[in-house]
């Protein structure tokens, strides 16, 4: 352990990310897409995509749920307001604060 240095940090490249998180974001946007046609609303007809961290904050994630859902509008949030959040907008009947 002596060899880590306090605040050290390892770059990681865009292209090497996308590389190798392409598979996990792929299965990601399959069970958006899942839960979405579950719910009876086709992946054409979502309005709105709330990235509120972790994972969804990464380019790969992002770009693939964009791909999945066309139409809709990304949102950023935080996790721990993200539901009442969502709740909100859902509420607005459209409207976009």
């Amino acid at each position: 352990m002596s060899m880590l240095k306090p605040r050290a940090t390892l770059p990681l490249p865009r292209d090497w990310m996308r590389k190798r998180l392409s598979k996990l974001a792929a299965q990601m946007g399959d069970a958006a897409e899942t839960t979405a046609r579950n719910a009876g609303i086709a992946p054409g007809a979502v309005d709105r995509l709330i990235f509120v961290g972790g994972s969804s904050l990464m380019e790969v994630v992002e770009a693939e749920m964009r791909t999945r859902f066309p139409h809709a509008e990304g949102h950023r949030g935080a996790a721990l307001t993200a539901i009442v959040e969502g709740l909100a907008l859902s509420a607005g009947g459209g409207e976009r604060g």
